[in-house]
C-alpha cells in the first residue's frame, strides 16, 4: 500500500441518516491519513453540500453502456412530483441502476411485479453498490440502517471481507430487525444499552455492537446549552410575569385539576 492514504467510504440517504454521519465526517477530514468517500443518496447530497462536505451519487457511476438502465430511471422519474432537492439527473440515475440491478437479479416480469408492489422498497443495488467499490477499493465501509443502497453496500463489503461498520441511528424494530442479523456490517454502533440489548436478545453477537449515542445530538453535550438556560431563567425571575410567577400558575392549575378528578394529575 506504501504511502497511499486509508480510504473509507460513507453510504447514506438523507434525514437523520445523514444527519448522524455529518459530525463524523466533520472529524475524519480532519485527518491526513484518512480518505472519505461519501455516497449521498437522495436529500442526503444536498445537506451534505450545505456543511461543505463533498459527496458523489448515483450519476457519478453511469457508464456509457447504461443507456438502458437511463432509459427505464427516465420512465421511472416521469411517475414521480416534479422539483425537489433532488438533482433529475441524480433522480434518473438512481432509478435506472437501481431497476437494472433488480431486472438483472429477478428476471423482467418479477421486477416489474416487485416494484409495482413495493416501490424504491423493492430495490438492493448490489451491481452499482460493487461498481463504486471496484473504482475506490475502500478499507472500510460505513453505512446506517436504511435497506437498499445502504444495505447493499454493507452486503457488498461482507462479500469482500472488507471491514463495515452500521450506525443505528434510533430506536426503529423494522431497522433493528435488520441489525440483528449476524453479519449485517462487521460492527453496530448504536443509541443506547436498551438497543443493544434488544439487538443481542435477537440474534446479534455482544461483541460485535458498541454503545456510542448517535453523533447527531452530541452537540447536545455542550456547556452552552446549560449557559443559555441559566440565562433564560435569570432573564424570566426579573419579569414581573417570571418562571416563579409561572410556576405558580402550575401548580394552582395542577390544583384545580385535582380537584376536578382529572386522571392525568392523580
Amino acid at each position: 500500500m506504501g504511502d497511499r492514504p486509508r480510504t473509507a467510504l460513507f453510504v447514506t440517504y438523507g434525514g437523520g441518516h445523514v444527519n448522524m454521519m455529518i459530525p463524523v465526517l466533520q472529524k475524519l477530514r480532519e485527518r491526513a491519513d484518512l480518505r472519505c468517500v461519501t455516497l449521498g443518496l437522495t436529500t442526503a447530497g444536498a445537506a451534505l453540500k450545505n456543511q461543505g462536505l463533498p459527496s458523489r451519487g448515483f450519476a457519478s457511476l453511469i457508464r456509457a453502456e447504461d443507456t438502458h438502465s437511463l432509459r427505464w430511471g427516465e420512465k421511472l422519474a416521469a411517475a414521480l412530483p416534479a422539483g425537489g432537492a433532488v438533482p433529475r439527473e441524480e433522480t434518473v440515475a438512481y432509478l435506472g441502476l437501481s431497476y437494472a440491478d433488480l431486472v438483472e437479479r429477478a428476471g423482467e416480469a418479477e421486477a416489474a411485479r416487485a416494484y409495482e408492489e413495493k416501490g424504491r422498497q423493492a430495490f438492493l443495488p448490489l451491481g452499482p453498490l460493487r461498481r463504486l467499490l471496484d473504482e475506490i477499493r475502500p478499507d472500510a465501509v460505513v453505512a446506517t440502517i436504511s435497506p437498499r443502497a445502504e444495505e447493499a453496500a454493507l452486503r457488498v463489503a461482507g462479500e469482500r471481507g472488507i471491514p463495515s461498520l452500521c450506525l443505528v441511528d434510533l430506536f426503529a424494530r423494522i431497522a433493528l430487525k435488520r441489525a440483528s442479523a449476524p453479519g449485517y456490517g462487521r460492527r453496530v454502533a448504536v443509541i443506547s444499552r436498551g438497543v443493544k440489548r434488544w439487538l443481542v436478545e435477537n440474534g446479534r453477537p455482544e461483541n460485535e455492537i458498541a454503545v456510542t449515542g448517535n453523533p447527531a445530538f452530541d452537540h447536545l453535550a455542550s456547556s452552552r446549552w446549560g449557559e443559555a438556560g441559566r440565562a433564560l431563567r435569570a432573564a424570566r425571575a426579573r419579569g414581573a410575569h417570571g418562571a416563579f410567577a409561572s410556576r405558580r400558575r402550575t401548580a394552582s392549575v395542577v390544583r384545580s385539576l385535582r380537584r376536578s378528578g382529572s386522571r392525568a394529575c392523580r
